[in-house]
């Protein structure tokens, strides 16, 4: 078989993911790789062996996590209540924990008021802690200390969040990925210089390299800021240098809604520019191939460090120095080699990358490059040679750009849910103008410490060119279907994807072509010529790329009706999902949770297929009820999130808050719908009704004057009640005379004391009560006296701040 190197690493990356998302199998995979090796013994057969070897990699690597000592992945999903007609569901989340602390650690690396510390010795709350881990450090201001400094450490850490939410980002899953255990600030811990711990001869070298990296890399910030605007220098220093911390919010938001956010990243294009173009120049000059080869390598290698070796730029390193030893040597160089020596690498020293989406993305973007290189080769170009060339270029661009988006597409929808349709075309002008914009900012920052006036006019191509992505981005963005919300991929959904996309390619290999044609012949059932064999293999791709449509799309088409309760800090976001296609909000805001839009209600909408909300109802304008809302309003064109109607109460008090919001309602083209109990919404499959306010009710508290929905399908029946206190619920008990049995009940004001009226959890019978509210919260919801009376009503409580998210899905 060929590249023998390549299958043996798919089978140690495919034992890796075995490991992570099942149960139980690691023991079985011992006593399989003892069964192998003893079958490799005995069996003579070379076919038999190969594949006993691919096995026996796929069990090392199903092993390998455990003796690493890496965690599993869990399934954070839990089955919460069950009955005949919905099921309730919420989310394991890791608690977080402050611990007290004493080690010595290494100064990793330094990037303004933080920096990264790697821990030799520690041990955390009078426990040994494994080492080989990292933690931040936060100062107030600038950090005084350099890399490679040895630091006593003592005090108090704490451990990053994890996700609560469904498509919420998990700083604790992001920080364990790359090995960094928990973080402090300087108030926390006491920290003095180490003089006991003697760094070894290599840790001296290689720290002090990462110093003297780090000191070049503060003068080249220096010096493209003394060239351009503040602006375009932060956007330059992130794509030359990697920290994107400096570039705006919109901007990444921008580039990563119109599809060209690894343009931000230090990627293969970095390197081979940087490697190849000093290879080459070397070779020009008459430098012998270990010379330029071997200097290539060593300055590359410098870069990936100083640019803080993402995935990414380690992965494109790895392959540099692989063509580069090949040329040495003199022997071919083989893409799929060198990505498997790279990905053997970084699985091999940290397991949990292999769940990575950067890593994810980094290889099957390379791979689609080489299928796409295959496809070009072996079909356009032999068939093309007699024409233009340009036709020819053209031509392969259009392969290059399509194989990249359809090889990447599931990785980019599992991480940002949404996808957009003209980012492959947006691709074949960006990726080749990339080349010139890294040229133009190298040159100019060489060429600013002699000229400052000369690197000026050396950087302009480059920022015109990133002024035009963005220009282009925004246009793209206002055409239809410019953000497709696709939501979550189920992994059934990934792997079918795929296998349709592989049976894709190998419809272009000639040789199965000819195997498929003689097999037919052979046979004799049936004769085709030329053109009949050539329409049926276009019927074949034709039909594969309908079925890859519909196995993205067609999931939608089995949804439930469900209802979730956004874990959003002290405030309330209810989403809820129609069988019919119709999607509903109820408030959206927090007065515990900063920037909650960005960080959990969009991220939510976007994960369920809710990008497009049908009606968003508000019960009051209280910041811990609104200000999501408005903030996906003031960014309403980054945001991806589109709004038919905002329902408010017709006699919503009209303050400061309420004129804020109709503005950027009119702003925005959003209908805005006053109602009173007289409102009802009735669609096919379910109905919306407001019990609360009646259109000449009035109260002083505005609390009293919230909407109270009430929603209902053929199994499910729940009502939600925003902030209402005990006046509103005795006018509600007193106006409606019927006695109405529902399911779900959100509890009035975060299950506040104010919310106490028994006689209204008599009059809406219930099973279920879901309290919103922040965990540890300085207003002590949900108060106990609630807690007792559902206990006596026989009303099973579920909490934001315990459980999570709070998902009800119909059966």
């Amino acid at each position: 078989m060929k590249r023998p190197l390549f299958w043996t690493v798919v089978g140690f990356a495919l034992g890796e993911v075995t490991y992570f998302y099942t149960k139980g199998i690691t023991q079985i995979s011992i006593i399989f790789i003892m069964l192998i090796c003893c079958a490799l013994l005995y069996k003579k057969n070379k076919k038999t062996k190969i594949l006993l070897i691919y096995v026996l990699m796929f069990c090392i690597g199903n092993i390998w996590p455990y003796l690493l000592g890496n965690v599993k992945i869990s399934n954070n999903d839990k089955m919460l209540y069950e009955n005949n007609n919905y099921i309730v569901k919420g989310k394991y989340f890791k608690n977080e924990y402050s611990k007290e602390i004493n080690a010595i650690g290494i100064i990793d690396s330094i990037t303004d008021k933080t920096c990264k510390v790697k821990l030799i010795e520690s041990t955390l709350d009078g426990k040994i802690y494994c080492g080989g881990y990292f933690m931040y450090i936060y100062f107030e201001q600038e950090c005084n200390m350099t890399i490679g400094d040895t630091l006593n450490i003592s005090g108090r850490v704490n451990s990053f969040k994890d996700s609560t939410n469904q498509g919420q980002f998990s700083a604790r899953n992001y920080y364990e990925d790359i090995n960094v255990a928990f973080f402090s600030n300087d108030k926390e811990i006491s920290i003095s210089y180490c003089r006991s711990y003697k760094k070894s001869i290599f840790q001296k070298i290689y720290y002090s390299i990462k110093n003297t990296l780090n000191k070049i890399k503060k003068i080249l910030e220096k010096q493209l800021s003394n060239i351009t605007d503040n602006d375009a220098s932060s956007l330059y220093y992130g794509i030359l240098f990697g920290d994107k911390n400096q570039i705006e919010d919109s901007r990444r938001d921008l580039y990563k809604a119109a599809g060209i956010a690894h343009i931000l990243a230090i990627s293969g294009l970095h390197i081979s520019v940087i490697g190849g173009l000093i290879y080459k120049w070397l070779r020009n000059l008459g430098v012998k191939f270990v010379f330029a080869g071997g200097t290539s390598i060593i300055i590359i290698s410098l870069y990936g460090i100083m640019t803080s070796n993402s995935v990414a730029t380690i992965r494109a390193v790895i392959m540099l120095c692989y063509f580069l030893i090949t040329e040495i040597v003199g022997t071919n160089c083989d893409t799929l080699t060198s990505m498997s020596i790279a990905a053997a690498v970084i699985i091999s020293f940290n397991s949990k990358m292999i769940c990575n989406n950067g890593l994810l993305l980094s290889f099957s973007a390379m791979f689609a490059i080489v299928a796409a290189n295959y496809i070009t080769k072996s079909i356009f170009v032999k068939k093309t040679k007699s024409k233009s060339k340009i036709i020819r270029k053209m031509v392969s661009s259009l392969i290059f750009s399509m194989s990249i988006s359809l090889i990447t597409f599931p990785i980019t929808v599992s991480s940002y849910y949404e996808y957009s349709i003209y980012s492959f075309a947006l691709n074949l002008f960006v990726v080749p103008l990339m080349f010139y914009v890294i040229i133009s900012g190298l040159a100019s920052v060489c060429i600013s410490f002699f000229s400052i006036n000369l690197a000026k006019i050396v950087i302009w191509p480059g920022k015109t060119i990133l002024a035009s992505f963005e220009i282009i981005s925004k246009k793209i963005l206002l055409l239809p279907l410019a953000r497709l919300n696709i939501g979550k991929l189920y992994v059934w959904q990934i792997i079918v994807y795929y296998m349709i996309l592989l049976a894709l390619i190998s419809i272009f290999n000639q040789q199965i072509n000819r195997k498929i044609r003689e097999l037919i012949y052979k046979h004799k059932r049936l004769w085709l010529n030329k053109k009949q064999y050539k329409l049926i293999t276009f019927t074949m791709l034709m039909c594969l790329f309908l079925l890859q449509f519909l196995v993205v799309f067609a999931p939608s088409a089995f949804n439930k009706s469900s209802i979730i309760f956004l874990d959003v800090g002290q405030g309330d976001c209810i989403l809820i999902k129609n069988q019919n296609g119709i999607n509903i909000v109820i408030d959206g805001g927090s007065s515990s949770v900063n920037q909650i839009s960005d960080k959990v209600i969009v991220p939510s909408l976007k994960y369920n297929k809710m990008a497009h909300v049908n009606y968003w109802f508000v019960t009051h304008l209280d910041n811990d009820h609104i200000n999501g809302l408005l903030q996906i309003m003031e960014e309403y064109f980054l945001s991806g999130i589109r709004i038919d109607n905002i329902v408010l109460a017709s006699n919503t008090m009209v303050d400061e808050k309420y004129n804020e919001l109709i503005m950027l309602a009119k702003d925005n083209k959003i209908n805005v719908l006053h109602v009173d109990d007289t409102y009802c919404i009735k669609e096919e499959g379910f109905l919306i009704d407001i019990i609360h306010p009646k259109n000449n009710y009035t109260s002083e508290d505005k609390n009293d004057m919230s909407l109270c929905v009430l929603y209902k399908t053929n199994k499910i029946s729940a009502l939600f009640t925003g902030d209402i206190g005990i006046e509103a619920m005795e006018n509600i008990v007193k106006e409606n005379e019927n006695q109405y049995t529902i399911d779900v009940i959100k509890l009035p004001h975060h299950g506040s004391k104010n919310s106490l009226c028994e006689s209204f959890y008599e009059k809406y019978v219930t099973s279920l009560g879901i309290i919103s509210c922040g965990k540890n919260n300085r207003y002590g919801h949900p108060n106990k006296e609630i807690l007792s009376l559902m206990e006596e009503k026989k009303i099973k409580v579920f909490r934001t701040d315990y459980e999570g998210y709070i998902q009800i899905t119909e059966k």
